[in-house]
């Protein structure tokens, strides 16, 4: 699975499970306001957040996926965890603003 921009027009998702995949874009997901739970582990993303999720995002899983860099974080105020093992990460930036964070997962990047 690719394309996801069927998605967009679920706006009243809440979870999305989107794990082993060949996913690289997010930006159907951009609009989808009441989604608390988003899980794209295992899908070719480089760019975390490269898209506008909701601010009451409360748990993503990134795992397994091609980021670089942790950036754009910050106005995620709601969210609890973050998962992040098995990336390219070296940099971790703009986490300032996630008072609720309680779970990050980092294991096995640069």
């Amino acid at each position: 699975l690719r394309d996801i921009s069927i998605l967009s027009n679920y706006t009243h998702l809440q979870r999305i499970e989107l794990p082993y995949n060949n996913i690289s874009d997010l930006s159907p997901l951009d609009n989808l306001s009441y989604l608390l739970e988003l899980d794209v582990s295992n899908n070719k993303i480089r760019k975390l957040f490269d898209f506008w999720p909701p601010c009451n995002l409360k748990e993503a899983d990134f795992s397994f996926n091609l980021i670089e860099e942790i950036k754009n974080v910050d106005n995620f105020h709601y969210l609890q965890k973050l998962i992040l093992d098995n990336n390219q990460i070296s940099r971790i930036e703009g986490l300032k603003n996630c008072y609720r964070l309680q779970h990050l997962s980092l294991a096995h990047n640069r």
